[in-house]
């Protein structure tokens, strides 16, 4: 795989080395879900990551201005999964009143065929007698034929 093809890079973990890579990481211009078995502690590994930049910056190895191009590219992990989540849930919860409403529809479907028996039954008299006058008027026309 190409690394031009990757974008975001999940870290799983926001210890000290999870830090590092995640740091590393947003530095070098990959978005970046940072994951601990719990919200608090991957915010906390954000925060650790900041202030080590600020040391950074101190040092003069680095500007504010990379500083905040870095951590725009951290993200806390299980926030991006949850809003995710919810944007799910959203997007279900509509897709269940659609077809809510379209299985009310075809509820409605067999009313709609009520009226048809009688008039197919109609339409097949109608036929039915046109076809016999069509005969008639064959016969007639036979008898005539024989007569000539």
């Amino acid at each position: 795989m190409d690394h031009k093809t990757i974008h975001t890079i999940g870290i799983a973990g926001a210890g000290t080395m999870g830090q590092g890579i995640a740091q590393l990481c947003a530095r070098s211009g990959f978005n970046v879900l940072l994951f601990d078995i719990s919200p608090v502690l991957a915010t906390d590994g954000k925060k650790a990551i900041a202030r080590v930049l600020d040391t950074l910056i101190e040092k003069n190895k680095l500007t504010p201005q990379q500083k905040n191009e870095a951590i725009e590219k951290l993200q806390e992990g299980f926030s991006q999964l949850i809003n995710q989540l919810q944007n799910i849930n959203h997007n279900l919860n509509r897709q269940m009143v659609h077809n809510q409403q379209l299985m009310d529809r075809l509820d409605k479907l067999p009313s709609l065929f009520d009226g048809i028996g009688p008039s197919l039954e109609g339409q097949q008299k109608l036929i039915e007698q046109m076809l016999r006058q069509i005969n008639e008027s064959n016969t007639k026309n036979q008898q005539f034929l024989d007569a000539v």
